[in-house]
């Protein structure tokens, strides 16, 4: 997997195209799979569960020419499965986000690296989450069964009932670490258990590898799918920001991202706060051929195209919803395809903004 480089200047700050000094953000994925019916012993798992996510190190050049580490620089950091996140954009405080950790759904607990990790033009890096299911696990509900709707949520992200996780981290203990990994109901409401931990996964990430005590944020307004190739188009002035998503399934469609801001230059460097304006308001979007095969980008707005609370396959509450529910509302435009093509369809609703 690629791992982007993000120039260093001497003081510290992104300095695109410097080839001397620079971050490298590097993925880590490995994992144990236990056979069923073994159960891992606490201290394995808390090892396994800081062990996935990314890294960030800088390297400088020697004078043989040859990267090397810089050891105790202050920006080298590990983003694990267990570090705190932030969600930000449409979805965030959304009733589908929340947990015992996080009762409003503001904020979640680590990141799993499915795609590449790309470097946005502002000077943070991106990945996006993927095959996140076979690391949850899903034991009876004790207190009451999951909703018809979210049912069918995590039924088309592949959590099943019964399921256990690769790793069987949710048997290493009652420890909030560990239990927080079964998507079970065991409590009297959302606030109380991890039902929606599975909603809290899928997401696209930003990490600013300039400023190592900030908080990553997962932009909500990109969608949640199972993230498997995330590219960003070059930037240009006064254009949107697109960003195209490949998820991992190969049945799947393809999806884009156009920011609501345009790009300005001036923003290069500015971190997350630029990833704030470009990231969190736009436009996310899936493709969709015509009748004579000419590619669309439908975009996937609440309220349009039976993404809304009609639908009999999903009630779509508003926006968040569909969001985390992105692979339900891109079924529900396949379904709208005939009449979204006919003479009778208002063209905003398939234009790419």
């Amino acid at each position: 997997m690629p791992m982007p480089w993000l120039g260093l200047s001497n003081d510290g700050a992104f300095q695109p195209g410097r080839e001397a000094r620079g971050l490298l953000c590097r993925p880590h994925g490995s994992l144990v799979e236990r056979p069923a019916g073994v159960l891992p012993c606490p201290l394995e798992v808390e090892r396994e569960i800081y062990a996935l996510g990314l890294s960030v190190e800088e390297l400088r050049r020697s004078t043989a020419g040859e990267l090397e580490p810089v050891p105790d620089s202050r920006l080298n950091r590990r983003i694990s499965a267990a570090t705190v996140i932030d969600f930000s954009g449409p979805a965030r405080a959304s009733a589908l986000l929340a947990t015992k950790f996080s009762g409003l759904g503001t904020r979640t607990r680590g990141t799993l690296v499915g795609s590449e990790i790309v470097t946005t033009p502002w000077g943070t890096s991106l990945h996006g989450e993927g095959d996140f299911a076979p690391l949850l696990g899903r034991s009876a509900d004790p207190l009451a069964r999951h909703s018809s709707k979210a049912l069918a949520g995590l039924q088309r992200y592949g959590l099943q009932a019964g399921q256990q996780s690769r790793g069987r981290w949710e048997h290493a203990g009652q420890q909030d670490l560990f239990a927080r990994w079964n998507a079970a109901i065991t409590g009297a409401t959302a606030a109380h258990d991890y039902r929606h931990i599975a909603n809290s996964f899928g997401w696209v990430v930003e990490v600013d590898p300039f400023s190592p005590d900030s908080v990553p944020a997962k932009r909500t307004a990109l969608g949640r799918l199972q993230q498997a190739e995330l590219r960003i188009a070059p930037a240009e002035a006064g254009q949107s920001i697109v960003i195209l998503m490949r998820d991992a399934e190969d049945s799947e469609p393809r999806y884009r991202y156009v920011s609501s801001a345009v790009w300005s230059p001036a923003d290069a460097g500015k971190g997350l706060g630029a990833g704030a304006k470009y990231l969190d308001e736009g436009h996310l979007q899936r493709s969709l051929r015509n009748a004579e095969g000419e590619l669309a980008w439908i975009t996937l707005r609440h309220g349009k195209l039976g993404l809304d609370m009609a639908n009999a396959d999903y009630a779509f509450t508003n926006q968040a919803d569909v969001l985390i529910n992105a692979r339900l509302a891109a079924d529900q435009l396949q379904a709208a395809q005939r009449a979204l093509f006919s003479t009778s369809a208002s063209a905003p609703l398939w234009a790419s903004r």
